[in-house]
């Protein structure tokens, strides 16, 4: 006897919905939201206390797992080349770093042991410090109150904070490197386009995602 398949309508809207069980659209659908409280936590002065006369000798990305080790060699892709602060990703801190560098940690999980012991390291060798991460538990203990924290403000499945990551890398290198300038505000206008022109509600023949499902 020959297996029946249902076939999946995409075009389906309410079908669609009631399937997403663990609320994977809506989280796909929160690029835009991502990157506008990053936005919002540049323009509060939460980055304020990173600013100095000089531009740091590097930025490091320091992270060892998830979209935030996904984010750093991303980042230095799209604009090391078009700043004047190098770029370095790490999984751990390089031995050189000092009073002239600025290390950003990155991460999902405030009580990794990699991220705690890079920010006391950081911190003790004089760096300035960024914590991109839940500021709570051991990490918040560790710095207590020396580094800069830029928290997640919207919450969304670990699968899709890879805009997080990103929109807080360029806001760093807003603050600290003179004459960046990215408009936060601006990609998340865009971002929210793009989720929209790709949501359950448009059909499949207007919408990139629901096409690129069907074909696969």
């Amino acid at each position: 006897m020959n297996a029946t398949h249902a076939a999946v309508d995409l075009d389906d809207v309410d079908g669609l919905l009631a399937a997403d069980r663990d609320g994977l659209l809506r989280g796909a659908s929160m690029a835009g939201a991502q990157a506008r409280a990053t936005a919002a936590a540049l323009a509060e002065g939460e980055l304020d206390a990173l600013r100095a006369d000089q531009p740091p000798r590097t930025l490091i990305w320091l992270a060892d797992r998830g979209n935030g080790q996904t984010a750093g060699p991303l980042l230095a892709a799209a604009v090391g080349g078009s700043v004047g602060v190098p770029i370095v990703t790490a999984a751990e801190v390089p031995p050189w770093i000092g009073a002239l560098d600025v290390l950003v940690v990155a991460g999902d999980d405030p009580g990794d042991p990699v991220l705690v012991s890079a920010a006391a390291t950081a911190l003790h060798r004089g760096a300035r410090v960024v914590v991109v991460a839940p500021f709570e538990g051991p990490l918040r203990d560790v710095v207590a109150g020396r580094a800069v924290a830029l928290a997640p403000r919207v919450w969304v499945p670990d699968e899709f904070s890879l805009v997080r990551y990103l929109a807080a890398g360029l806001a760093i290198l807003n603050v600290v490197q003179p004459g960046m300038q990215v408009n936060l505000d601006a990609l998340a206008d865009e971002l929210d386009a793009e989720a929209f022109r790709n949501s359950a509600g448009h059909e499949l023949f207007t919408n990139p995602a629901k096409t690129l499902a069907d074909r696969m």
